[in-house]
């Protein structure tokens, strides 16, 4: 009963527990938080938190199963969980991937497999947004920094998380007056406070990394 954004929003949100809507959206970061909570909301109504996790096991060891067949990955799973192994030792600040790591590992392989990239995923994720905090950039302002950083149009990312023009016009705005924008695109103090953001993600991930070898 769910579309691609109710599954998104309550699959990702589900290893966390039944959190309020409030908790999702910060969790979720660079979204706008109205927008989660609405999905987040409706999805909960439709299914259960326990349908909805056996759903997305489901699905992503059938749609492995299709891209693998036949696949031995014993190995890859051996090396990404002395990965997880070491960012588990780390959950002070990593809500989503703290949730994931409370879930029972899958029996299957595929489902190993999946589980523990889904786990550095968020790993990742969660040390980023909380990078992206520490530089003092809102929720628009980390999609807006990052789009210029990549190369990506104006707003061209930012759009598809829901905010407004005219949300992503103030956001814009303060960034130039904080002078790490102009004419659109990062000034030097601009990607050097972009690169130091992925420079402290890096980091956070060295241990994770060196372990999986």
């Amino acid at each position: 009963g769910l579309n691609f954004l109710t599954g998104y929003v309550w699959a990702r949100a589900a290893p966390m527990g039944e959190p309020a809507a409030p908790v999702v959206a910060a969790a979720f970061g660079v979204f706008e938080p109205g927008l989660i909570a609405a999905l987040y909301e409706e999805a909960r109504a439709q299914t259960s938190r326990d349908d909805v996790l056996a759903a997305r096991e489901q699905g992503a060891v059938e749609s492995l199963r299709e891209l693998l067949p036949g696949a031995d990955v014993t190995d890859a799973v051996a090396a990404l969980r002395r990965g997880t192994d070491v960012a588990v030792q780390h959950l002070v600040g990593r809500p989503l991937f703290a949730g994931l790591a409370s879930l029972p590992w899958p029996e299957e392989p595929l489902g190993q497999l999946w589980h523990a990239v889904s786990l550095l995923r968020e790993y990742r994720g969660d040390v980023h947004q909380a990078a992206n905090v520490a530089a003092s950039l809102d929720a628009i302002q980390m999609n807006l920094m990052t789009e210029s950083w990549v190369g990506w149009g104006r707003t061209e990312y930012a759009g598809t998380r829901g905010w407004s023009p005219e949300a992503m016009a103030d956001a814009d705005a303060d960034l130039v007056r904080r002078g790490l924008v102009a004419d659109g695109t990062l000034t030097e103090e601009g990607r050097r406070l972009r690169n130091q953001i992925e420079q402290q993600t890096e980091a956070a991930l060295a241990p994770v990394l060196d372990a999986i070898g």
